[in-house]
């Protein structure tokens, strides 16, 4: 099957969704379709070494469109590429994506057409452009990330039907860098002998950086490890002097992620009820956060926030331990609890990483998302003879 995917991200990004795209386009590579990426960047790069950013093994094509720093401009420079190369790459079979905009305007009409929700619309163009897919002859459905955006998704578009809304969470791959072997773990900076306490993610407002800059002055025998950040983020975060055992790395490439995560001893999700974008949208009750997948995936214990978001995948006291997110004492008694009590640690570790073995690989999400689109295809082709 052909495969068109609508992205709206850009390369190279330190932003979740980059990855997320690049792990859906492999999985459904590797499926055996043929799939075309449409995404931001220099069309002169080699994409080779995108692939290697992301540890893929490139089973898909990247088209990239010339991203500017003008937002307006980029996505008209966006939309106008998909436009043309739309020509050269033949009739699709599937035309799937995260942009509601591209798939309003450019998926063909009466092919099947599915459209991937991480959030709901926070802009009337967005709504707008929703509103208009859905009415299109070759709408299939929505993929939402959280039965929680299932369910605002249904109250904002009423003409919308339950089945026509499929869940799937975020994933997270169990590759040849989480291998279990001791080359696999990163070695790092910090006390040898203290417990290594990680987060890995943005620290966007909500995310729980501030969280962390509370709980570490608590554990002074712990080194607190935190991956993610831009520079401005963490000069401003260092202008608040925070508590020495807070260890920042800043952004780290993909590839490089899943041997740090290695490399902890426990690690957090520390999101807080208000979790805000880039553009200061609150998030946190559609999240469907990647980052606590790729904790699962390492084998390696795991404190999160407990909100009902993270309870569609996070059962407290089996594959994690959920405390109130806005207690830092609670944080600190759990990550007490782990250090003390190791055989509770690695019990809830290899029940993380077999739930996410059994159910949340990208490899799994790709075919769960294949058979809803396919179910809907077929209706679409079929009435499309009936037409003709």
């Amino acid at each position: 099957m052909r495969i068109f995917y609508f992205s709206g991200a850009s390369f190279p990004s330190s932003e979740a969704r980059a990855v997320h795209v690049v792990k859906m386009c492999e999985a459904f590579g590797k499926a055996g379709h043929e799939v075309t990426l449409f995404a931001m960047g220099n069309p002169h790069m080699d994409t080779r070494e995108i692939f290697k950013s992301y540890d893929v093994g490139g089973h898909f094509k990247l088209s990239l469109s010339k991203d500017v720093k003008i937002p307006l401009l980029s996505n008209y420079k966006r939309l106008k590429h998909i436009a043309e190369q739309m020509k050269n790459f033949g009739r699709p079979d599937l035309v799937y994506g995260r942009d509601p905009v591209a798939l309003a305007l450019y998926a063909p009409q009466r092919i099947a057409m599915i459209f991937e929700a991480t959030r709901a619309p926070t802009s009337k163009a967005e709504q707008s452009a929703i509103a208009k897919l859905i009415k299109k002859p070759g709408f299939s459905g929505i993929v939402a990330l959280s039965d929680a955006l299932k369910q605002d998704l249904l109250k904002r578009f009423p003409v919308l039907k339950p089945e026509q809304i499929f869940v799937a969470h975020d994933a997270a791959e169990v590759p040849h860098n989480i291998s279990g072997k001791a080359e696999a773990i990163t070695p790092l900076k910090g006390r040898k002998d203290a417990t290594k306490v990680g987060y890995a993610g943005t620290l966007h407002q909500g995310k729980g950086i501030s969280m962390i800059l509370k709980v570490a002055p608590l554990l002074p025998d712990c080194d607190f490890h935190v991956l993610g950040g831009t520079k401005a983020e963490l000069e401003k975060i260092a202008r608040t002097n925070p508590s020495g055992n807070i260890i920042f790395h800043g952004h780290k490439p993909h590839a490089e992620v899943a041997g740090m995560l290695k490399s902890f001893d426990i690690l957090l999700a520390p999101y807080q009820h208000a979790a805000l974008i880039k553009t200061g949208k609150n998030i946190s009750r559609w999240i469907s956060p990647m980052k606590v997948f790729e904790y699962m995936a390492a084998g390696r214990p795991m404190v999160a926030s407990d909100l009902s978001i993270l309870r569609e995948f996070l059962t407290h006291g089996e594959n994690a331990l959920l405390v109130n997110a806005g207690e830092p004492l609670e944080w600190v008694a759990a990550i007490q609890a782990l250090r003390k009590n190791p055989d509770l640690a690695k019990g809830m570790a290899h029940k993380a990483f077999a739930d996410l073995k059994n159910n949340f690989t990208w490899d799994k999400r790709a075919e769960t998302v294949l058979d809803f689109a396919g179910g809907k295809r077929t209706s679409i082709i079929a009435s499309r003879h009936k037409a003709a």
